[in-house]
């Protein structure tokens, strides 16, 4: 029997070493003490490489946008209504984990694998609308759209990205792409604009990063957004909800049959 064969997976992450954990072949300790940062350390464990300054840069970016955006959102309330149960840490790091999905963070994996296919084969701006419904059956276009924000109110967030993008790369094909459907969409109603999902989803496939890491990079600087809430509401009480906020639409209280 081979080794191979003797091993239950493989891995080409991590390891332990005389010189501390080892990530992708690189010591941990000669990274930092050659000035690498957290960024870097991200990119190279999800992407499996050391990036260049700019991309660098531009994970770092990202991964601050979005580290929270207050206690209202799912996730965020997830976790606190967690800690505020006096489970452990972890278990309201993960109850606010498992709402992360199409609906809450995880739309850059599906505006990205879009955005890749289109430009790839060379799919007009103008005809995306159309490949989209083509490819899932679904008029709604991932990463694009917004509750709050319009044309007239754009999300701060996504024109720094787009911008600072644009000055560390040069060229963006993917941003540019979106930018055009935005361009398209937004005449005819003024809050399809291309949101922060997209424009994750976009600028991550113009620095290289594979379409299935993607949503990595919300996930991991989101879980410091949601530890944050969960310190915050140490050593509150147990949350219920107050029953005015519920829409009871129940039967009459009546007798029950016999059995």
């Amino acid at each position: 029997m081979s080794d191979s064969k003797k091993t239950l997976f493989t891995t080409t992450v991590s390891t332990d070493s005389d010189r501390g954990p080892v990530f992708r072949g690189y010591s941990v300790i000669d990274l930092f003490e050659k000035g690498y940062r957290m960024e870097d350390l991200a990119f190279l464990i999800l992407v499996g490489r050391l990036p260049s300054w700019e991309e660098a840069r531009i994970a770092k970016a990202i991964m601050m946008m979005v580290v929270d955006n207050g206690p209202c959102v799912s996730g965020a309330l997830n976790s606190i209504v967690a800690a505020r149960a006096a489970v452990p840490i972890s278990s309201a790091l993960c109850a606010g984990l498992v709402t992360i999905g199409p609906r809450f963070g995880g739309a850059s994996t599906a505006a990205a694998e879009l955005f890749d296919k289109a430009v790839n084969q060379g799919i007009a701006p103008q005809d995306y609308s159309q490949f989209v419904l083509a490819e899932t059956g679904d008029k709604r276009i991932p990463g694009f759209g917004h509750p709050k924000f319009n044309l007239d109110n754009p999300d701060q967030r996504v024109r720094f990205l787009s911008k600072l993008a644009h000055e560390l790369l040069g060229k963006t094909a993917v941003i540019s792409f979106a930018m055009q459907v935005e361009e398209i969409l937004t005449t005819k109603k003024s809050n399809l604009i291309l949101n922060i999902d997209g424009m994750i989803g976009a600028t991550l496939l113009d620095i290289g990063v594979p379409e299935h890491v993607i949503d990595a990079f919300f996930i991991w600087p989101r879980a410091l957004g949601f530890l944050g809430h969960i310190c915050d509401q140490h050593g509150e009480k147990l949350l219920r909800l107050d029953p005015d906020m519920v829409n009871f639409q129940l039967e009459e209280v009546r007798e029950s049959p016999e059995r």
